[in-house]
């Protein structure tokens, strides 16, 4: 169980740096349409490689997949919206108010799924004990997110609530991603072609939308302000945000299927949260540099705390 924890802690790590970087792209291409596009192509490559390399084929065994009801192939779905809704997300809602909104519907997402058994999920009841956790998670993710700035202030008199509600869906995605994938690499019997569907499904998914959207609003509709760039630039985040994919994807598939998704979306909980503080911490990926102040601190406690209690009882 414990190299599940760590591989879990690891993608929400990634998750977090995988939504700034991905912003880099999309102010590149001044396109969060095509930011999706590049990150989820870039991500597939890595996986056709790695399926040959490891696997030495790219056979999928759609036989046994076409056993399962149509919500298996969720996963790469999941996977678009939870990639252009933190592109699109964060700009607006800043990135303290961006991870707890993602944060919260993760948390309620990942314990609907154990309670209720969805995505056949092994039932976990929703206990006295897990409920307390999950409000411990809250009051962690609060404490560590809670932040105010001239700039969210702005921003709340403007109403966002929109915005609030698309990081709400995709926390849930990103949940849902998890236990559906999980399932998935136990039907597949292995993480790296479970990894490559789920990838495969959303680069379709991404060149789906923008057609969709080029087609009904015209081609200039898919960039910012509807102004495509001069010429195109090269960005080292376009290539990083692909590999990040991969390790999220991958890892959040195995840490679903072996710890169950509420467990496992605690565990990513945790990773996003605390490399937020790293970055807050250090300032990197440009990122306006922020003190680790007590109440930050207090709040990874919580949420430690929380993620104790769900996970024992």
């Amino acid at each position: 169980m414990l190299p599940a924890i760590i591989i879990a802690i690891i993608g929400g790590a990634s998750a977090t740096y995988q939504t700034s970087v991905n912003g880099k792209t999309g102010e590149v291409l001044r396109s969060p349409y095509l930011a999706t596009g590049v990150s989820n192509f870039v991500a597939f490559l890595i996986l056709v490689a790695a399926s040959l390399i490891v696997e030495g084929d790219l056979r999928i065994p759609f036989s046994d997949i076409n056993t399962y009801p149509a919500w298996i192939w969720l996963g790469g779905v999941c996977g678009t919206i939870v990639v252009l809704m933190g592109i699109i997300c964060l700009p607006v809602l800043g990135s303290a108010r961006n991870i707890m909104l993602v944060c919260t519907g993760q948390l309620l997402m990942g314990l609907a799924v154990d309670h209720f058994g969805l995505f056949d999920a092994a039932v976990k009841p929703m206990t006295l004990f897990r409920f307390a956790g999950a409000l411990l998670v809250l009051g962690g993710i609060f404490l560590v997110s809670s932040e105010k700035n001239k700039e969210t202030r702005s921003k709340s008199e403007s109403g966002v609530l929109l915005f609030a509600c698309l990081a709400v869906l995709n926390g849930a995605s990103c949940a849902v991603q998890t236990a559906v994938n999980g399932k998935l690499s136990l039907v597949t019997g292995s993480i790296i072609k479970t990894t490559l569907i789920s990838l495969s499904v959303a680069l379709v998914c991404t060149i789906i939308m923008i057609l969709a959207i080029s087609a009904a609003k015209g081609r200039e509709s898919i960039f910012v302000d509807g102004n495509p760039p001069e010429r195109f630039h090269f960005h080292w985040a376009m290539i990083v945000g692909g590999a990040l994919a991969f390790v999220i994807v991958g890892g959040n598939a195995y840490a679903g299927s072996v710890l169950g998704t509420g467990i496992a979306t605690i565990m990513i909980m945790v990773g996003a949260m605390a490399t937020g503080l790293v970055i807050d911490a250090t300032g990197c990926l440009g990122i306006e540099k922020k003190p680790v102040t007590a109440k930050k601190l207090a709040g990874m406690a919580l949420l430690i705390a929380g993620a104790a209690l769900i996970s024992l009882f």
